[in-house]
């Protein structure tokens, strides 16, 4: 500290060169110190096989084409196969009956898939009161080839013998839902149970407001008929939005 005293009389300057030695010595210190081990870098196992996801066209997809680093293309890949499984299937649906026009016949068997398709979408866990549309089954969830199905020489035969015109066939189809479209069903459900939630409840503020408003008119000669209308009309809004 004499020394120190002697370099730097004032004060300050002292505590300043004691800082600057003391840096001085710890940067001394820290050169001779011993570098850190490198991490050892992860080695690629070159054995096992990539994954292959499904593309929206039904090929596969290879990993090593995303762009990234290889575990985020493996996980990549893996989220895309996960996400395009079926979580819904109904195979081999078929028309009611038999018609004339493919068209009409496709429109049957659509109906008797949506029939089916609600009473999957119920058992699923929360379950899903849906009721698609049948252009939105047509579009996006049937699956193939729509094939016709022609009747068999019995079938003709009884054709025939009722009257009809033999000159007609069923159709098949395939309806599958990916986790993705049943997920988009459950949110359209919850909107949907919101608008109602708001259409009734703002059936029940009218039908109160017109109720006050006309017994006042009235000068309460009619409250009982006016709160049995108000009351009819909240349960034919609450039906109609319900059905």
């Amino acid at each position: 500290m004499k020394e120190v005293a002697v370099m730097f009389p004032n004060r300050t300057a002292r505590v300043l060169g004691c800082l600057a030695l003391a840096c001085l010595a710890f940067g001394l210190t820290g050169c001779h110190a011993k570098p850190r081990p490198a991490k050892p870098k992860p080695v690629a196992n070159e054995q096992a096989p990539s994954p292959k996801a499904v593309g929206e066209d039904g090929k596969a997809v290879d990993p090593e084409s995303v762009v990234g680093p290889p575990v985020l293309r493996e996980k990549i890949a893996a989220a895309r196969t996960v996400g395009l499984q079926p979580a819904v299937r109904l195979p081999a649906i078929r028309s009611s009956k038999p018609h004339t026009s493919k068209e009409a016949a496709l429109t049957d068997a659509l109906t008797v898939a949506r029939t089916e398709l609600m009473k999957q979408l119920d058992q699923l866990d929360p379950p899903i009161h849906a009721r698609p549309w049948l252009v939105k089954m047509k579009t996006e969830y049937v699956k193939g080839e729509v094939r016709p199905v022609p009747p068999t020489d019995e079938e003709k035969t009884a054709i025939k013998a009722n009257g009809l015109n033999p000159n007609v066939y069923w159709v098949e189809i395939d309806l599958e839902l990916t986790e993705d479209q049943v997920q988009q069903l459950r949110s359209t459900e919850r909107v949907t149970d919101a608008f109602r939630g708001g259409a009734i409840l703002f059936a029940f503020l009218a039908a109160i407001y017109g109720f006050l408003r006309l017994d006042q008119w009235t000068k309460g000669y009619l409250t009982m008929w006016l709160g049995l209308a108000a009351g009819l009309a909240v349960g034919g809004v609450a039906m109609l939005v319900l059905a």
